[in-house]
């Protein structure tokens, strides 16, 4: 319940930053807003309803990224040049070998830490495991979580990349610093606004894949096989893996 609560909270908070950026939407609006929007699907759609509008979302939040991510890089300079003054701001220090506690990121602490993080998740978390058995077979079982890691993978990618992007072009001009913005959550939807706004449709399109991936995080902390990308690609081996009527789902929930 603990845990739920606190996906929960954090999945509806973390979309009123970009609208509060973008909208006069006050926090506590933002969130009424949505909270009503994800209990209606969720309760109407079932989970057939749910599972398509995840496959929605998640499209949703790789178009964003990914437009983000290569239209700020083209605005840097390209690539290169992105990476090369996120490296100088000490951005990419991603093989700090130390053995110290002291030390908040290092290799080591960050491996062992996901591999028993993500060990738990798939092995005895309800909603990762419903996902797991709701398909016909072990073998489309082990493709599922094959396919799950490449998406994971690519979506972590973007995501990191996009504040990479940001970092590289504000360095040395800190948009908090100067009052732009009031806090550091603040600095990507700002960064949309300030330079992609001149693309048409490219601030709203960055709405559409922040709020998607919070309704997503908040579906997560249902009992519902859906959310993430392990119940997107239960659709394409498991068809009847979404309809209310499959055994192997009833035997679960």
């Amino acid at each position: 319940m603990a845990k739920a609560l606190g996906y929960n909270g954090i999945g509806l908070y973390a979309p009123t930053i970009a609208l509060s950026s973008f909208t006069n939407l006050s926090t506590l609006n933002s969130i009424f807003i949505l909270g009503i929007i994800c209990t209606l699907y969720s309760s109407f759609g079932g989970i057939k309803g749910v599972i398509w509008t995840d496959v929605f979302q998640f499209s949703i939040i790789i178009i964003g990224l990914t437009t983000v991510v290569g239209v700020g890089c083209a605005q840097n300079g390209g690539l290169i040049e992105t990476l090369h003054i996120a490296s100088e701001g000490g951005r990419l220090e991603m093989f700090n070998m130390s053995l110290s506690p002291f030390v908040r990121h290092t290799f080591l602490n960050t491996v062992v830490f996901g591999f028993f993080y993500q060990l738990r998740s798939y092995s005895s978390e309800q909603v990762n495991f419903q996902r797991i058995c709701a398909v016909n077979s072990v073998k489309n079982a082990r493709r599922v979580l094959k396919y799950n890691i490449y998406g994971k993978l690519f979506t972590y990618v973007l995501t990191f990349s996009s504040g990479l992007v940001a970092y590289s072009t504000y360095a040395g001009c800190d948009p908090m610093a100067l009052g732009l913005i009031k806090k550091k959550d603040q600095i990507l939807p700002f960064f949309v606004i300030d330079k992609l706004s001149f693309i048409p449709g490219l601030p709203g399109l960055f709405i559409a894949a922040v709020i998607g991936g919070a309704l997503r995080l908040i579906l997560r902390g249902k009992e519902l096989p859906v959310p993430e990308s392990l119940g997107i690609f239960s659709i394409y081996f498991d068809k009847d893996s979404i309809s209310p009527n499959n055994k192997k789902y009833q035997s679960l929930t």
